[in-house]
């Protein structure tokens, strides 16, 4: 199996990337990534170059956007694509979390050298106010996309899932019993 990045975003601006701490992380599992460049961009392009100019029979597109994978159903018979809903839950308290980091990083660095300066009195976000989609809506809007199968989970779990869809599915070799350090982590809140 081999793994691309396809993206709509400039190809310099994605290879000066691949050398940043996360992509040079992450750079060493992709054959490559494919951004924009001169009559060559996302969707039928990348599709193509793919499946026709590096020989690949079968295409597993893993998208968190509808339209993503709209448009890979709309190849998938030129280009052998199963298109593959990839849905990250974020709940509430994970958002509530992100504030409280944020504040106390505020706290931490101060505020006179931030373009907008905002005091920590000002950091207050209503629970009440914020409606974040559930896992059963992500999925139905993935699956009305056009989506084959959807993998979803929170941050600690969605990663293990996808990788559990490509074992059953016989794309990567299951993990031994023995490997423990591999383990998930167990779902939980934050």
């Amino acid at each position: 199996m081999q793994n691309f990045i396809t993206s709509a975003v400039e190809q310099d601006v994605l290879d000066q990337w691949s050398y940043s701490q996360t992509g040079s992380i992450i750079s060493p599992y992709l054959q490559q990534i494919l951004g924009k460049r001169y009559k060559f961009s996302k969707g039928r392009d990348h599709f193509k170059y793919v499946s026709q100019g590096l020989g690949h029979e079968r295409i597993y597109h893993v998208a968190d956007a509808p339209t993503e994978i709209q448009t890979a159903r709309d190849f998938s018979r030129d280009y052998n694509i199963v298109p593959v809903g990839f849905g990250n839950v974020i709940t509430v308290d994970r958002v509530l979390f992100a504030v409280q980091l944020v504040s106390e990083a505020l706290c931490l660095c101060g505020t006179e050298n931030i373009p907008f300066p905002i005091s920590k009195a000002e950091i207050h976000v209503d629970a009440a106010k914020i409606h974040m989609m559930a896992e059963d809506e992500i999925s139905m809007a993935l699956q009305n996309a056009g989506a084959e199968s959807v993998i979803t989970g929170t941050s600690n779990r969605i990663m293990h899932n996808l990788r559990t869809f490509f074992e059953d599915n016989e794309l990567l070799q299951k993990r031994s019993a023995d490997r423990a350090s591999d383990r998930p982590v167990p779902h939980q809140t934050v």
